[in-house]
C-alpha cells in the first residue's frame, strides 16, 4: 500500500511540474508563433513549423531532465522517439489550426490556443511513456 502511495505521489509531481513547465514552454511557443505570424508576417503553416522545431529541442530536454527525472544519457532513440510523438501532434495541431481557420475562419491566436491544448494532452501521455521508468538503478 505504501508503494501506491509513493507511486501516485510521485506521478502527482510529475504532473504538477509537467504543468508549470508546460506553462513556460506555452508561452514561449505562443510568443514565438505571434511574432513569426503577426511581426514577420509568415503563413501560420510556417510560423507553426518553425515553432515547432525550437520548441522540440525545449521541451525534450526540460522532459526528460526537470518533469521525468530521467537520469539516462542522452541517446539518439530516446530523441527520435520523442520527436515522432512530437511530430505526431504537430499534425493533429495543424490539421485543427487548419480546421479552425481556414474552414470556421476563427482568429488565428484563438485557434492556435485550442489546437495546442489537445497538442499538450497529447504530448503529456506521450512522454510519460517515452521517460516513464527511465531511471538508473
Amino acid at each position: 500500500m505504501r508503494q501506491d502511495s509513493s507511486k501516485t505521489s510521485q506521478e502527482g509531481k510529475q504532473i504538477v511540474l509537467y504543468i508549470i513547465w508546460g506553462a513556460l514552454t506555452v508561452a514561449a511557443n505562443l510568443i514565438i508563433f505571434y511574432f513569426l505570424n503577426n511581426k514577420l508576417g509568415m503563413a501560420y503553416q510556417v510560423a507553426e513549423i518553425i515553432d515547432w522545431i525550437i520548441i522540440l529541442f525545449i521541451s525534450f530536454f526540460v522532459n526528460k531532465v526537470l518533469v521525468f527525472k530521467s537520469t539516462t544519457h542522452l541517446n539518439l532513440r530516446e530523441f527520435l522517439y520523442y520527436a515522432s510523438s512530437r511530430l505526431f501532434t504537430l499534425l493533429v495541431e495543424l490539421a485543427l489550426l487548419w480546421f479552425f481557420i481556414s474552414l470556421l475562419k476563427n482568429d488565428a491566436m484563438v485557434s492556435k490556443v485550442i489546437s495546442h491544448g489537445t497538442a499538450l494532452i497529447l504530448n503529456y501521455l506521450f512522454s510519460r511513456i517515452i521517460f516513464n521508468n527511465k531511471k538508473a538503478t
